[in-house]
């Protein structure tokens, strides 16, 4: 008599991963001066990605949500049609892929600045004939700032400017009775200079 035997185990099978999902833009940490940003990242290609904004810190209450698909590569982008107002947000981007796994990004949170920047010019330290004055100051944005500089009384005729994102200019040539005049950068103005 012949005795056969016959295993029976489960067939392997691979459980599918949930898919990677990032934010890129805006930062984590970031400032946006617009109250429509643009928001970008990756994700696994080929399947529907929902974008998540929460008010606030955190991921939590209610969200305006915007969707797209992701194409080939996995680079995603998202316009926000929503207007944001100036404050604190939230987001967080969610893909669920064929095999019904989700995928969730870390949260970015960001603020929406479009205000106009705080900036303050300290007076020189130096001597009144002093025609190499520094210049120092603070602003409230990362961006460069203008200093222009004009001769005599007024905020007319010639000038010297310079950009530097730190807000120090040390290399004017002023002649005596220079009288400073700083503006913000081009950017910044509104409505022009």
């Amino acid at each position: 008599m012949a005795v056969f035997a016959i295993a029976l185990c489960p067939v392997g099978t691979a459980i599918a991963a949930p898919p990677v999902v990032i934010i890129t833009s805006p930062f984590n940490g970031g400032v946006v001066t617009t109250q429509t940003p643009t928001f970008g990242g990756f994700a696994e290609e080929g399947h529907e990605l929902t974008l998540r904004i929460y008010s606030g810190p955190a991921a939590e209450g209610v969200a305006i949500e915007e969707g797209t698909f992701v194409p080939p590569g996995g680079a995603w982008s998202i316009y926000l049609f929503e207007h944001l107002r100036d404050g604190i947000y939230t987001a967080v981007a969610i893909e669920t892929n064929a095999a019904g796994e989700t995928g969730r990004s870390p949260p970015v949170t960001f603020t929406v600045s479009t205000g106009a920047p705080a900036v303050t010019l300290n007076a020189p330290n130096s001597p009144p004939y002093d025609t190499t004055p520094s210049f120092t100051g603070t602003a409230t944005d990362t961006q460069p700032v203008t200093v222009l500089i004009h001769v005599g009384p007024t905020a007319k005729g010639l000038t010297w400017d310079h950009h530097h994102p730190r807000f120090d200019v040390d290399e004017a040539c002023l002649g005596i009775g220079a009288e400073v005049l700083l503006r913000t950068a081009k950017r910044l103005l509104e409505g022009g200079a």
